[in-house]
């Protein structure tokens, strides 16, 4: 439903409570972002969009709102029936009860195995804001040294210039083992995060890069913990790492489309 020339009506219930209504919403927009707030504050559960178009004819959409212990209130909706928005809660209600990851479970699974040479410039998407800066021949010398290992978990392209990765990184300082340093994940075109689970290793790591080019010291980092689960790290844009990584057989997986 797109219009805007005739009055919307919101309708709320919160569950086991009576419905209640407001009238006069005169844009789309308007009547949409008042049921989003009315679910995301947890004073509803349920929204539907009203409208009755010049002909007559009945136009509903219906949303809905749950709380999730690791992520929080949850508003989902814009569908045509109340079927289909439970049906929505329980497909999500679905996937949020699988596995969620800490940041040590990541870095125990092995890596896909179809990352060509060449592929740790794509580090560097997830370290401009350390000021590395670096030319693709620079990379290639960088992985030829081999104290940085990146190793994908997921990397599919999504389409256009979409792609979707979830990959950890660890950095060998001198002859010390690899240490674990962060986790990567991309999403789009341009949803890069990272989570450092080591800010000294990090720190020796963007050192090391800034060898190849002379860059200032900036902050020290936010240190994500590498014992607490975090959906984020393997869950955005509405796919987890279960769609593409066969957790228990630790292997690169087809996603099943639904």
């Amino acid at each position: 439903m797109t219009t805007e020339t005739y009055p919307l009506t919101a309708q709320l219930q919160k569950t086991g409570q009576d419905w209640y209504s407001v009238h006069g919403f005169e844009k789309f927009d308007a009547a949409r972002d008042f049921i989003v707030k009315e679910l995301r504050e947890d004073k509803a559960d349920k929204g539907i969009m009203l409208a009755t178009s010049p002909d007559g004819t009945q136009i509903e959409l219906h949303y809905r709102a749950f709380t999730d212990k690791m992520r929080g209130r949850t508003v989902l909706g814009g569908v045509c029936t109340a079927d289909d928005a439970d049906k929505y809660v329980a497909e999500v209600q679905e996937s949020y009860a699988r596995k969620v990851f800490t940041p040590r479970e990541l870095f125990e699974l092995k890596g896909i195995d179809k990352y060509p040479a060449g592929s740790l410039f794509g580090l560097e998407k997830y370290l401009r804001e350390d000021g590395i800066d670096l030319n693709y021949q620079t990379w290639e010398k960088i992985e030829a040294e081999g104290r940085i290992d990146m190793r994908f978990l997921v990397s599919e392209d999504m389409g256009s210039d979409e792609t979707l990765e979830i990959a950890t990184v660890r950095f060998i300082p001198e002859t010390i083992a690899r240490i674990p340093v962060l986790i990567c994940t991309h999403a789009g075109e341009d949803e890069a995060m990272r989570y450092i689970v080591n800010a000294d290793a990090f720190a020796r790591m963007i050192s090391y890069l800034r060898s190849f080019a002379e860059r200032e010291e900036d902050q020290k980092p936010y240190v994500t913990d590498m014992d607490t689960p975090l959906p984020a790290l393997t869950e955005f844009c509405g796919y987890t790492i279960h769609d593409y990584y066969d957790v228990d057989n630790q292997v690169g997986k087809e996603r099943v489309r639904r």
